[in-house]
């Protein structure tokens, strides 16, 4: 019997898979961001470029990462605004 709840379950765990090249990434960037708040206090934004591919890693939807880091970083607290780049 089909389940809708297992399928979205499989479904996340698919996208995890993918995303797992933004570890990482993810790992510099709040990093980056610790860096940036010792060195500038009074400057509240930080600007960055999530990555078309990562070395060691299998390819991954660009729109994808971009949505997952905007995700965890807004779920670690931080205000995120996208700003595609045309």
């Amino acid at each position: 019997m089909l389940n809708a709840k297992e399928l979205w379950k499989e479904n996340e765990q698919q996208r995890a898979n993918r995303m797992k090249a933004m570890r990482p990434v993810l790992a510099g960037l709040f990093q980056d961001i610790k860096r940036h708040s010792i060195q500038n206090p009074d400057a509240p934004y930080f600007v960055f470029d999530v990555p078309g591919f990562v070395f060691g890693y299998p390819l991954f939807n660009h729109d994808e990462a971009v949505v997952y880091v905007k995700e965890t970083l807004e779920e670690q607290g931080f205000s995120v605004t996208y700003t595609p780049v045309s």
